[in-house]
């Protein structure tokens, strides 16, 4: 679609991004009603108290099966499973590395866009996710 339309879009709550650009990266407006661009951060999982005692840890694409806490919650990363916090947006998760021995948490982070005019005048604009 074109910017135009993915503007519309926009302004009624879809994220949006254009397929030129890498998986996860896309614009969005936030709860406060400022548009800004988001992309997808990987970093060492590092869990605080609150997130240890909880039992709020539910599986991706399982939410209404039930939630788990911490200790189950690494049991399920073991096997392979992607979990988040039941608060967390349903782009944050965090998963287990290949060798075991790291977890990892993605989440989505803002950052300035400002569009060229190639973004402008693009017509591979589609809706995110």
């Amino acid at each position: 679609m074109e910017f135009k339309e993915a503007w519309n879009n926009l302004i009624k709550g879809k994220k949006i991004k254009r397929r030129a650009w890498i998986d996860g990266i896309y614009l969005m407006k936030d709860e406060d009603y400022e548009y800004k661009g988001y992309r997808k951060e990987v970093v060492n999982f590092r869990p605080h108290l609150s997130m240890i005692s909880t039992t709020t840890w539910v599986i991706i694409g399982e939410e209404d099966k039930g939630e788990y806490s911490f200790t189950d919650a690494m049991i399920l990363l073991k096997d392979g499973k992607k979990l988040k916090l039941k608060n967390w947006s349903d782009d944050d998760y965090v998963e287990i590395s290949k060798d075991g021995k790291e977890i990892y948490l993605y989440r989505d982070c803002p950052y300035a866009f400002e569009p060229d005019v190639e973004c402008y005048l693009a017509n591979d604009w589609e809706i995110y996710g």
